[in-house]
């Protein structure tokens, strides 16, 4: 009773300040509820709890800022991604940032300036640390993470089947031996092997991806760390819109997508930029549906 209590009477603390918090504001807790509740956790120590507090939040306003909510959602992210950190997917730790951003906003003087200092920082700090470690390792230079990629995970299907030669059989035959590799009997013998089928554009497009990948992330890592004036900040929203497009409709991953579209309305500096980023976002939801398989059954891919 006394945590049911504490959030009451959170909650009435925040009705006035909830008043003073711009549209924006207001818009980007909601959409990062959203996106918690959708992406927080897979296991259900993350997924049932953030489920229960982003639902709260979502449909009492005057939850949406409340400091113990948010404090909640942050600690039940921290303590049950740190339970999984080996093997949960990277986007689920810029979400834990991203909701500790949004509650050290809500305690600060000027939450529309915390975050949106923060959301610029932590942007330019993930591009440019993932640029970095790109550039160390030889296995993303040398080619072979995208040419492997491309043959074997699944979200490139699309891609593959629209750019490349590459048969339908084959692309189902590539992905059936990649999970043949999950037989124990398979990864104890040594002399076991599987073999996999390419096409001739396959080699170009890894190099392709690969500095693209470099280029306009590292593009947007300094963008975001060094350009504070107008000009540049524009400049840095357009290369995050590029990337999120030509990056998150061939290779659908929401969780990562939805949370820097997110980001990026947080501190864009022009409507119009702002207005982009929600339309990326959606776009980006639809197109991780079905969508691919509907157009391609009706003839239309």
């Amino acid at each position: 009773m006394s945590v049911v209590n504490a959030l009451i009477e959170g909650a009435k603390d925040t009705r006035s300040d909830s008043r003073q918090l711009s549209k924006s504001y207001s818009t980007v807790v909601s959409l990062s509820l959203i996106i918690i509740f959708l992406q927080g956790g897979e296991q259900w120590y993350i997924s049932f709890p953030v489920a229960i507090l982003c639902a709260t939040a979502l449909c009492f306003p005057h939850f949406k800022y409340n400091d113990n909510i948010w404090f909640a959602i942050c600690a039940v992210l921290v303590v049950g991604n740190f339970v999984d950190w080996y093997y949960i997917d990277n986007h689920k730790y810029l979400i834990t940032y991203w909701a500790i951003v949004i509650f050290l906003s809500l305690k600060s003087r000027n939450p529309d300036t915390f975050i949106a200092t923060n959301a610029r920082l932590l942007i330019g700090l993930v591009f440019t640390l993932a640029t970095l470690w790109k550039v160390i390792s030889p296995d993303f230079m040398n080619l072979r993470f995208f040419t492997w990629s491309l043959l074997v995970d699944e979200r490139f299907t699309a891609v593959i089947d629209l750019i490349t030669s590459l048969s339908t059989s084959a692309i189902a035959e590539n992905h059936r031996a990649y999970q043949s590799l999950g037989d124990l009997s398979i990864i104890h013998d040594p002399a076991s092997t599987i073999q996999l089928q390419a096409s001739p554009e396959i080699q170009p497009l890894a190099l392709f991806l690969t500095w693209w990948t470099l280029i306009i992330e590292g593009m947007i890592g300094l963008l975001y760390l060094h350009g504070r004036s107008g000009k540049w900040r524009v400049t840095a929203d357009i290369c995050l819109l590029v990337f999120l497009l030509t990056t998150y409709l061939p290779l659908p991953v929401f969780g990562f997508a939805g949370t820097l579209a997110i980001m990026g309305n947080a501190q864009a500096t022009r409507s119009w930029t702002s207005i982009a980023f929600i339309v990326t976002l959606v776009i980006v939801y639809l197109y991780q549906l079905p969508l691919y398989e509907f157009l391609k059954s009706a003839g239309l891919t």
